[in-house]
């Protein structure tokens, strides 16, 4: 029996073909394994991601282009309207079945401009492995602020800007925005703070798949004043370089041209309060916010600002207290520690008077309220000094050597504005004066601050 020998030649041409083949069924293969899914199961893969709130699977199907991102902060933007809004989504949903049957050659299906409707809509590619896709449609943004200002458009935070631009013209139009919740700012630069106007745009649900947003960009001038002087200007915490206007008590604002202060934001963004440093520390005022209604902001400091100072001038008030009538009683000056100079002289007359009239004190001190909510800071040159109002509860009575001896003790209230003055060389508080005032006529001790001591 002869065999027939296969040349060479033949036997390695046949091989490469077999190769050739076995490559391609293997590439053929490979690519409708991995080739996207059929178009109604994209599109129930969608439908069900949304429902479920599955970002991941959302973030597989849905693509963008070079121009447009779509970020995970779209996605859930996405799920928030689609549950917010049902039938937003079902008409979503409804467009990419009929741009399905569109492509499918449904012959029910013939409105082409169904193609070009929705904010996610499904495309084809070209060719014998074709697949389908869901894409975002892009949208358009026309800003309008009024005149030159930076735009800020972003749809997470502030800090974390999706796009920012300056404009010069009235307005601009910006281009390839993925569907989503923005928020738009208007931000504009002045002397003393930025201005800032912003709104919330939803990118979602129109025809022409352009939206447009226009901030006003106002600001109002303000006078800033304060009792005392030298008070400096706080914005927003921080330190703006000058100082409040002095109110002088007894002239009218309409009498003297008054510094504006602005232009500031009136959407509450912008707060204001006042420091002083002091000998015995830095005292501030409240903060104020400045809103529509704001025309002028008092920033007088508060004199009792931290716990320490608040002891120390209760404690001298309280003080004072006790030695004013042991002073009176044992008719010793030396007792009276709490006291400034002006003050101790007061009272060595009164113990000059009693010991030339033969009359003389019985008595104690048998507490305090003081209303350290009310209390004041005054600028009395060339010292600051703290006015407090204070109710004095005495058991007490001059008596007249022969004549009353024998009266019983009264207990008396007196309600008082005490001045306390702080002495840079013994650092310490001194009671400078003390006011005999109707307090509860003038709107004192009427608050839960009250400090009482018995």
């Amino acid at each position: 029996m002869e065999t027939t020998k296969v040349p060479k030649k033949r036997r390695a041409l046949y091989i490469g073909f077999t190769a050739l083949f076995l490559i391609a069924v293997a590439i053929t293969v490979f690519i409708l394994v991995n080739r996207s899914d059929s178009g109604e199961d994209l599109i129930s893969q969608f439908e069900k991601a949304v429902n479920e709130e599955d970002i991941s699977t959302l973030e597989r199907i849905i693509q963008g282009n070079d121009t447009m991102e779509i970020t995970e902060k779209h996605i859930k933007d996405l799920i928030k309207i689609s549950k917010d809004e049902p039938d937003y989504f079902k008409d979503i949903v409804f467009n990419l079945k009929a741009q399905l049957a569109i492509y499918e050659d449904d012959k029910e299906a013939t409105n082409d401009e169904l193609l070009n409707s929705g904010d996610y809509f499904l495309t084809k590619d070209d060719g014998f492995f074709s697949s389908y896709q869901i894409e975002a449609r892009p949208y358009s943004l026309t800003v309008s602020a009024g005149e030159r200002a930076d735009i800020v458009i972003t749809n997470d935070s502030l800090d974390n800007p999706y796009l920012k631009i300056e404009i010069d013209s009235y307005n601009t139009t910006i281009y390839n925005l993925a569907p989503g919740i923005y928020t738009v700012y208007a931000i504009k630069e002045y002397e003393y703070a930025d201005i800032e106007a912003k709104e919330e745009i939803r990118l979602f649900g129109s025809s022409t798949f352009n939206k447009s947003v226009s901030l006003e960009l106002t600001g109002k001038e303000i006078e800033i004043n304060s009792f005392v002087e030298g008070v400096s200007i706080f914005i927003n915490d921080e330190e703006l370089g000058e100082e409040a206007s002095l109110i002088e008590e007894g002239i009218s604002s309409g009498d003297k041209k008054t510094k504006l202060f602005g232009p500031f934001s009136t959407d509450g963004s912008i707060t204001v309060h006042g420091e002083l440093n002091l000998p015995w520390g830095t005292v501030k005022s409240e903060s104020h916010k400045i809103d529509n209604d704001t025309k002028t902001i008092d920033i007088t400091p508060i004199p009792l600002s931290d716990t320490n100072t608040t002891k120390q001038l209760t404690d001298t008030i309280n003080s004072y207290a006790q030695q004013h009538i042991k002073t009176l009683v044992e008719q010793d000056i030396q007792i009276l520690k709490s006291a400034n100079k002006g003050l101790i002289i007061e009272h060595e007359k009164r113990i000059d008077y009693n010991q030339l009239n033969g009359s003389y004190w019985k008595g104690e001190a048998l507490g305090t309220k003081i209303d350290i909510a009310n209390a004041e800071l005054k600028n009395e040159s060339p010292l600051y000094t703290v006015q407090v109002p204070v109710e004095f509860h005495y058991k007490e009575r001059e008596y007249y050597k022969g004549m009353t001896d024998h009266e019983p003790l009264e207990e008396l209230f007196e309600e008082s504005l005490v001045t306390l003055v702080y002495e840079e060389k013994s650092n310490q508080w001194l009671v400078s004066s003390v006011e005999s005032e109707n307090l509860r006529e003038l709107g004192y001790m009427d608050n839960e601050d009250i400090m009482i001591t018995e």
